[in-house]
């Protein structure tokens, strides 16, 4: 399985989504578990139960703080190998998004004899 990837961030939440693995062990997937850290920190749960569905939002998280996910699966034979982790991604609004403006042009004609 491939590492999530963060599709979405805003103050104090961060977005991602994930394939499911290619191989379920032949046992159906009930969930997923998704960890979180701070580069170089120690993985902890990021939900408190499996997440269901393969995209999840990750709120309560210290704005503007950088963090990197990892995901498992999990089947009745238990939870995969955790995936590699995510690009590290900041829990604030994107840059740009909402400051970014088009600045209005002026054109001035002059006439031409």
């Amino acid at each position: 399985m491939g590492p999530p990837e963060v599709v979405e961030t805003h103050d104090g939440e961060i977005t991602l989504q994930w394939d499911p693995p290619d191989y379920d062990g032949g046992k159906p997937i009930q969930g997923y578990v998704l960890e979180k850290r701070e580069p170089g920190g120690r993985w902890s749960k990021a939900t408190k139960e499996p997440i269901k569905g393969t995209e999840h939002t990750v709120t309560g998280l210290p704005v503007g703080g950088p963090f990197e996910f990892r995901v498992a699966a999990v089947n009745k034979a238990g939870p995969s190998e955790m995936s590699p982790p995510s690009r590290v991604a900041k829990a604030r609004e994107p840059i740009g998004k909402l400051f970014f403006h088009r600045i209005p042009t002026c054109h001035y004609y002059t006439k031409m004899t």
